[in-house]
């Protein structure tokens, strides 16, 4: 049995979801942001955690953000929020015997 087979879940649902989110984070001024998004460094690993931790000390340390830092912090805002994501599974060659 398939978990979303009475969900008719089409790409408008999607992408109207991310213009909700974008619209929410757009809202925010960047001290809302950088708590926001700096509470979830702890779930993202890797480079993203890094430069997120960085804005976060920069915003503490009163400097103003960069347009880049800014949309970055936005962009992780609405990529962890989003309630649904397309995965696509690329299938792999098999190898012949």
């Amino acid at each position: 049995m398939n978990l979303f087979e009475d969900m008719m879940l089409t790409y408008t649902d999607i992408d109207l979801d991310i213009v909700k989110l974008r619209e929410e984070v757009d809202t925010l001024d960047d001290d809302s942001l950088v708590d926001e998004v700096g509470s979830l460094r702890y779930n993202i690993e890797g480079k993203e955690s890094e430069r997120i931790e960085h804005i976060v000390f920069k915003n503490y340390s009163n400097e103003d953000l960069e347009e880049e830092e800014r949309q970055f912090l936005k962009d992780i805002y609405v990529i962890y929020y989003a309630e649904f994501a397309i995965l696509v599974d690329m299938e792999e060659d098999e190898e012949e015997d």
